[in-house]
């Protein structure tokens, strides 16, 4: 017995693109947008730029310790060491890597 095949369309198909401040901005969504990527690696930057885009963003609620330096300085979300560290180090903020690293 053959089976036909299946013609039937997606269910839901997106039309419209995601817009995640569509009806009105929550004051994490602003604080998003503003941030900036410095001292990211051009993967950690899109990463991120995704995760503001689409929603997901969570800002810190309190200042995390840097894995570098041991203080209390890391006050952006998604990331393990201070700006300082990643200065002086020249290694991404996020994963740490020292290959394709931006400070703008």
């Amino acid at each position: 017995m053959v089976k036909p095949q299946h013609t039937k369309g997606y269910k839901h198909q997106n039309i419209t693109e995601f817009k995640c401040n569509k009806y009105n901005t929550t004051p994490d969504q602003e604080i998003a947008f503003k941030t900036q990527k410095n001292n990211l690696c051009d993967k950690c930057k899109e990463i991120i730029e995704w995760k503001i885009k689409y929603g997901k963003y969570k800002p810190l609620s309190v200042s995390r310790r840097c894995n570098q330096c041991q203080e209390k300085t890391i006050h952006k979300a998604y990331c393990r060491i201070c700006e300082k560290c990643a200065e002086q180090m020249k290694k991404c903020a996020k994963c740490e890597t020292l290959n394709n690293c931006r400070i703008d």
